[in-house]
């Protein structure tokens, strides 16, 4: 009815016990090994996955701004310097323009020597004359 506890003098509890401690020890030490190599993996794979997505990014927006500059560019050797000063042609010729307005969709707009606003595209309220940057310190 009453079982006899092993002894821990006998060579048999001790081999087994010992036994054991090692197995335990070295599937820790391996789940231990192993946990920090995925670690280790997983920050480097992030990180080149993270640097593969930012240079992705970078270089749609490098095209897009060689896009914007290049439209730009399309047009200011068209436009004739004499139209700078009329007023009223320099606003008729951005409004004829419409890469422009495809490209820039927050506007475009043309300043005098003085900082001041001479056309706009498109027109803001109360004219194209209405803003004046001449004070803005850059």
């Amino acid at each position: 009815m009453f079982q006899k506890v092993p002894q821990l003098r006998s060579l048999n509890t001790r081999v087994t016990l010992f036994t054991l401690v090692i197995f335990v020890t070295s599937i820790w030490s391996l789940a231990f090994y192993a946990s920090r190599l995925l670690r280790e993996d997983m920050q480097r794979l992030m990180g080149e996955q993270q640097y593969a997505s930012v240079s992705l990014v970078a270089a749609q927006v490098n095209r897009e701004i060689d896009e914007r500059l290049q439209t730009l560019q399309l047009v200011a050797k068209a436009f004739p310097l004499a139209l700078l000063r009329q007023a009223s042609a320099t606003q008729a010729f951005l409004e004829q323009q419409q890469t422009l307005q495809a490209h820039f969709n927050g506007g475009v707009t043309v300043l005098d020597r003085a900082g001041k606003a001479i056309a706009a595209v498109p027109l803001a309220p109360g004219g194209g004359g209405d803003i004046d940057i001449a004070d803005v310190d850059v």
